[in-house]
């Protein structure tokens, strides 16, 4: 449980990403697809500005997070809009998250500022 969260939390706070596709691309449609780290164990799916990343959790891939993308040269700036109450596993309840929700920033930060935990909200949301 703690690996997972911890490695959606680290993927969460890179905010800039490099592609060097992106540079012969020039727009976002040519990035649409399925983007694999086998030895990660993560998968980002990019679909015209917008992406979904799932993480494997023992033997199953969690859709953990949703956000928006843009190119700009090389980079891809990724903005997290969305955490699945899934990533947290066994802390879902402890926070009063549901596992099969969906919560924007301010939903996060009001469960985690309940529960106690105020300054472990921030995954890199927009805004």
């Amino acid at each position: 449980m703690k690996n997972t969260i911890k490695l959606f939390c680290v993927i969460a706070l890179v905010a800039v990403i490099g592609f060097p596709a992106a540079a012969q691309a020039g727009g976002n449609s040519a990035l649409n697809g399925t983007w694999v780290n086998s030895e990660e164990g993560i998968k980002y799916v990019l679909n015209n500005g917008n992406w979904t990343m799932s993480g494997e959790a023992g033997a199953v891939m969690i859709e953990g997070m949703k956000g928006t993308y843009s190119v700009s040269g090389r980079d891809i700036t990724m903005t997290i809009t969305q955490v699945s109450g899934a990533i947290f596993e066994e802390s879902a309840g402890i926070l009063g998250l549901s596992p099969s929700q969906w919560y924007t920033e301010p939903q996060l930060k009001d469960a985690m500022t309940k529960a106690g935990m105020e300054g472990m909200y921030n995954l890199g949301f927009a805004g």
